[in-house]
């Protein structure tokens, strides 16, 4: 994992591996079962402290999304973000990639996918997590 994540857009905390994949780490309150992401210390909703790390489901539900066509430093518009809700109500944040010509749609399903996100100018590469459509045929978490 820390071969793969060893320039990360993302604090390497947000990573959890399982069973050699890298997952996204939720944290999960021990006295009312509620799930969040980025991981938290204390339940906002019980006040609970010592919450449990959990790894986020690789599919999800896509929840909301936009397209962004102010150019950014690292990604040509036109380019989609959005949020992604998992079970337990957990919504994520994060940059939806699609193929050329291909439409989202709210309450499709999308699947995380740990990649490498660009090219730096000194050779390196820098890593972090993204959305896809989970597209037929696929298994999800897998490209």
């Amino acid at each position: 994992m820390e071969k793969e994540l060893r320039e990360s857009l993302f604090d390497k905390n947000l990573f959890i591996e399982v069973d050699d994949k890298i997952r996204l780490r939720g944290s999960e309150c021990p006295n009312c079962g509620r799930r969040f992401f980025p991981p938290k210390v204390r339940c906002p909703d019980c006040f609970r402290k010592g919450l449990g790390s959990v790894p986020l489901e690789t599919k999800g539900i896509l929840y909301s999304y936009t397209t962004v066509y102010i150019p950014s430093r690292n990604f040509k518009p036109p380019y989609r973000v959005g949020y992604v809700e998992f079970d337990k109500g957990v919504r994520v944040f994060g940059q939806i990639r699609t193929r050329e010509g291909e439409t989202l749609s709210i309450g499709s399903a999308v699947k995380t996918v740990i990649d490498f996100l660009w090219n730096k100018s000194d050779g390196g590469r820098v890593s972090g997590y993204l959305f896809e459509p989970a597209r037929e045929g696929q298994i999800s978490g897998e490209k």
